[in-house]
């Protein structure tokens, strides 16, 4: 999963040449955007549904008190949660990349970056990727905040002394990722229509 979009990634600023950012997008480019796009969406729909299973598999053991089959949910919860900030990292990588390749200045990405300062180092082509970086380090940034304080609260889960509010805290987290893996489709589809739309526009 992360191999693949790592890859095509890297497949597409191949595509581009190193001095793409100097010249015009070559059809050939858009077209690898437009693969490495639809293989983020069918990654996002993924992970979506591996949240969403194990969500019913936690409110299910939590509902029956299964203490064997809670404990393996947090194992795979983790898991999860690790995957998924390795794929944020590669996604915010591929997303500067793509940015920089557009003609952007990567000082414009730092999150002090003042918008009236640097808006002249973002050429037109390049602020979509620019909005769809920020977007990434943004669902990142989320789901990094969310794993801290599940993993914060995880002790008195191993040790058996997590009450009812922890267990409803818990729950609330666990819907959080669910929330932010269906806002990481969305950002995902609308990269995908962006460079379809662009794509169409050159052949």
């Amino acid at each position: 999963m992360k191999t693949i979009r790592i890859f095509l990634a890297t497949v597409t600023l191949f595509a581009a040449g190193p001095a793409l950012a100097d010249g015009p997008v070559s059809v050939y480019s858009i077209e690898a955007d437009v693969k490495a796009d639809k293989a983020a969406v069918k990654d996002a729909n993924k992970d979506l549904r591996e949240i969403e299973r194990l969500q019913r598999k936690w409110e299910k053991a939590r509902e029956k008190g299964n203490d064997n089959k809670l404990a393996k949910f947090d194992d795979q919860l983790d898991e999860w949660i690790r995957d998924e900030l390795v794929e944020n990292l590669a996604d915010r990588k591929a997303a500067k990349n793509e940015f920089i390749r557009m003609g952007g200045d990567p000082a414009v990405l730092t999150p002090r970056a003042n918008k009236k300062k640097t808006k002249a180092f973002v050429p037109p082509r390049a602020r979509d990727d620019q909005q769809d970086f920020i977007k990434v380090r943004s669902h990142f940034a989320n789901t990094r905040q969310l794993a801290t304080e599940i993993r914060g609260i995880q002790p008195a889960f191993t040790h058996g002394t997590a009450g009812r509010g922890l267990y409803e805290a818990k729950s609330d987290l666990i819907q959080a990722l669910v929330v932010g893996a269906k806002r990481d489709i969305k950002r995902a589809e609308q990269e995908l229509t962006e460079d379809e739309r662009h794509l169409a526009r050159r052949t």
